[in-house]
């Protein structure tokens, strides 16, 4: 993160040129400006702000005019110039630079008081050009408001104004418009270095993000395929080695073809979490059933899906991949080890995280041993990474319950 109490560098100049600046533009000028200024003149046109800063309405009006005039030919005509070339934007800029400024000594020039509350409008402006957020720090915006404020001195002396005020008050708001500004654009700019640093780590984080989603990603696909195509290769050696046994030959054809079932079944879950038609809690609960009925189909467990919550909540790819793969390393240790008959599967939501857990009414397995293994660990690793919460009871002769809860927003990595 960026140290606040380091001052960036000024700069002679507000424009970087690596980093177009959008001058002004129609709707702005129309919608925002427009008005802004209409308002300013009839508050100074009042009679009461008149007789107060001694600066008639016609004054008041050519001023604003004058300003007015000036805007309306630096969008209309220098902007779409500053679009083919650079030059024009500086133009534009340095054009409204010295318009703003003359015409804020101008109104303090024409009330023939070097100490009028007009010198406002100067301070105003100041504060404006330190805040905007795609300036940085400029000696020309720092010094060109104060220069504009001293050079009234030599006017209100020649004008007869009172020689202390005449020097005085010029030479206070020039130094009050010089700090206005510095300290508005300290702080601006340490915002900006803030911003750039936020954007920075979120540039860092979706890269680590998306590494861990394709490291995710490689162990799904050589669980769900790996796996498989390493025990068809054993097959494949088998048959070799028994080719003159059909009895054998048959036993091995039907684990050969569970295995090849198993392994599409894993693979359509995997792809089915990735790339959902619609990526929400009851797709997913979808996707947990259909997967339930091919596991059915092939064994005769029943299992039983249930959806509890809202289901149109959207869910990350990364929740719906852990959720997908928790739902078939549980069914699997049910089917293969447990001999499990029936299976229930409830799939909560609570607003902020999604929930799923399994229970089987199998022959249950000792937790210690079983967690020296690679599925449940690995799952259990998974869950923890994207900041959630597994858990594993079970007990020889009692079944098994596993439970894992996602927040909807993972934990960065």
């Amino acid at each position: 993160m960026a140290d606040p109490s380091v001052m960036p560098p000024y700069r002679w100049w507000a424009l970087d040129l690596n980093q177009p600046t959008e001058f002004t533009i129609p709707r702005y000028y129309v919608r925002i400006y427009l008005p802004a200024i209409a308002v300013i003149c009839a508050c100074l046109a009042l009679p009461a702000v008149t007789a107060a800063t001694g600066v008639s309405s016609l004054a008041v009006a050519a001023v604003c005019g004058v300003h007015v005039a000036w805007v309306t030919f630096a969008t209309f005509v220098i902007a779409p110039a500053a679009a083919r070339s650079a030059g024009w934007l500086h133009v534009a800029h340095a054009g409204s630079l010295a318009v703003a400024c003359v015409l804020c000594a101008l109104l303090a020039v024409l009330s023939g008081r070097p100490d009028t509350l007009l010198w406002t409008a100067l301070c105003v402006y100041t504060a404006m050009n330190g805040a905007l957020p795609n300036f940085g720090p400029s000696l020309v915006l720092l010094l060109a408001p104060p220069v504009a404020a001293l050079i009234t001195i030599p006017i209100f002396l020649l004008r007869g104004a009172d020689p202390v005020w005449a020097i005085g008050g010029p030479t206070v708001i020039a130094g009050m418009v010089a700090m206005t500004y510095h300290g508005i654009a300290m702080r601006t700019a340490g915002w900006r270095a803030e911003c750039a640093a936020i954007e920075a780590q979120r540039t860092d984080l979706r890269r680590c993000v998306a590494e861990l989603e394709r490291t995710h990603l490689a162990r799904d696909l050589h669980d769900a395929v790996g796996s498989p195509l390493t025990l068809a290769a054993l097959y494949g050696e088998l048959v070799e080695r028994h080719a003159e046994e059909p009895e054998v030959l048959r036993r091995i054809a039907g684990n050969l073809r569970g295995e090849a079932r198993q392994g599409l079944g894993d693979l359509r879950g995997v792809i089915d979490a990735l790339a959902p038609d619609v990526a929400d809690l009851a797709h997913l609960a979808e996707v947990l059933r259909e997967l339930g009925r091919r596991i059915t189909a092939a064994s005769n467990m029943i299992i039983d899906v249930d959806l509890a919550g809202a289901g149109a909540e959207p869910l990350d790819t990364g929740v719906r991949l852990a959720m997908v793969r928790v739902f078939q390393e549980a069914l699997h240790n049910a089917l293969r080890h447990g001999r499990a008959e029936r299976v229930g599967v409830s799939l909560t939501y609570d607003r902020r995280t999604v929930t799923v857990e399994i229970v089987d009414d199998g022959a249950g397995f000792d937790p210690d041993v079983q967690r020296s293994g690679r599925g449940l660990p690995g799952l259990a690793a998974r869950i923890e990474e994207l900041g959630g919460v597994f858990e594993l009871e079970s007990a020889r002769g009692r079944g098994t319950r596993i439970q894992a809860s996602v927040p909807l927003a993972p934990s960065a990595p």
